[in-house]
C-alpha cells in the first residue's frame, strides 16, 4: 500500500509541489530567527493530530467490520459453547478482511492523496 502511494504522488505529479515546498520552506524558515519554534511546535501538534484522524477515519471500514465480526462470533460462541468459534471462523475474518480491502483500497489512496494536498495547501506549500 506504500509503494502505491508513493507511485501515486509520482503519477499525479505531486512531487513537484513537494520539491517546491522544500524550496519555499528556505524562505518561511530563516537560517537567522529562532522565534517560529514555538508556533512550529503548535503546528507540529495539529498535523499529529490531524494524521491521527486520518489514519482512523482510513481504517473505519475495517474497525466496523471487526466490530461487527467480533459480536456476531461472540453471540455464536454463548449460542453454541461447544464449538470452537474463534478457529471455525478464521478463514471467514480472512477472507472478509481481503474483501473489503480490495473494496475499499482505491477509494482509501484517494482519499490519502486529496488529504495530503490539502495538508500541504494548507501549510502554505504550493
Amino acid at each position: 500500500m506504500s509503494t502505491t502511494a508513493v507511485v501515486m504522488i509520482f503519477i499525479t505529479d505531486m512531487y513537484q509541489l513537494l520539491i517546491i515546498s522544500i524550496v519555499e520552506s528556505y524562505h518561511v524558515l530563516r537560517y537567522d530567527s529562532l522565534s517560529m519554534f514555538s508556533d512550529m511546535s503548535d503546528a507540529v501538534a495539529h498535523l499529529v493530530g490531524q494524521t491521527f484522524t486520518l489514519a482512523v477515519e482510513m481504517a473505519a471500514p475495517f474497525l466496523v467490520l471487526g466490530l461487527v465480526m467480533y459480536t456476531v462470533f461472540g453471540l455464536i460462541g454463548r449460542l453454541l459453547p461447544q464449538i470452537q468459534v474463534f478457529f471455525v471462523t478464521l478463514p471467514l475474518q480472512i477472507g472478509l478482511g481481503f474483501i473489503i480491502f480490495s473494496l475499499t483500497s482505491g477509494l482509501i489512496l484517494r482519499f490519502w492523496l486529496q488529504s495530503f494536498i490539502d495538508t500541504l495547501r494548507t501549510m502554505g506549500f504550493g
